[in-house]
């Protein structure tokens, strides 16, 4: 790690003042969705941290910021803050974006990829054309709703 870097973490510098955020205080159980058929919603380019170069697959060092695709299925349920506010629980699924030679992000069209073998399964071409369609859910590890492909 880059030593200024550390000193200012160390001192609390450069780091944006976060908002309080009100704790949850009311989940459904996750377990009952296991297998439920739910309609994709619509979806979002988010960026993450990965430990994997986007051009070559490559593992490094240190993560980079990448750009993958968010599905996202219609709300399942709704949980409750402590405020007493809602938000929507729903099922997701994440895919790698590929990024050009020229430094564009996009969808990669080889037949194994994820992206792909997703498109295949609802039987559609497009991104476009996801939304609407009925996927599968399913429960992982930590209790995550995803979507099966």
């Amino acid at each position: 790690m880059n030593e200024e870097i550390k000193e200012q973490n160390e001192q609390g510098l450069g780091n944006p003042e976060l908002p309080v955020i009100p704790g949850v205080s009311d989940l459904p159980d996750v377990e009952g969705f296991e297998g439920a058929r739910v309609a994709i919603e619509g979806w979002e380019i988010i960026e993450v941290n990965s430990n994997f170069s986007p051009e070559t697959g490559e593992k490094l060092e240190l993560p980079v910021r990448v750009k993958k695709l968010k599905v996202v299925t219609t709300p399942l349920a709704f949980g409750k803050r402590n405020d007493e506010s809602e938000f929507p629980i729903r099922a997701s699924a994440l895919f790698g974006l590929k990024k050009s030679k020229s430094g564009e992000w996009g969808l990669s069209s080889h037949p194994s990829s994820n992206i792909q073998k997703f498109f295949k399964k609802l039987k559609v071409n497009t991104l476009q054309d996801i939304k609407g369609k009925y996927v599968t859910v399913t429960v992982d590890e930590n209790n995550w709703l995803r979507i099966v492909y």
